[in-house]
């Protein structure tokens, strides 16, 4: 049990970095497109504990 919720703890705060990464990138450095950015992060519910409970990712990957 402590395991899963160490697990939990570290993949939501790799998770919230993700989003501050993805919100400090630039914009169309390498003609991506500012809409998909936003949608990534857009995904994000905060859980009212400080940390983001992410509802799926484009790659499939949970």
């Amino acid at each position: 049990m402590v395991r899963s919720e160490i697990r939990a703890t570290v993949l939501a705060r790799v998770e919230s970095l993700r989003a501050v990464v993805l919100l400090a990138t630039p914009a169309d450095l390498a003609g991506d497109d500012p809409t998909r950015r936003s949608s990534a992060v857009s995904d994000e519910r905060l859980d009212g504990s400080g940390y983001c409970a992410i509802a799926g990712s484009r790659d499939g990957n949970q």
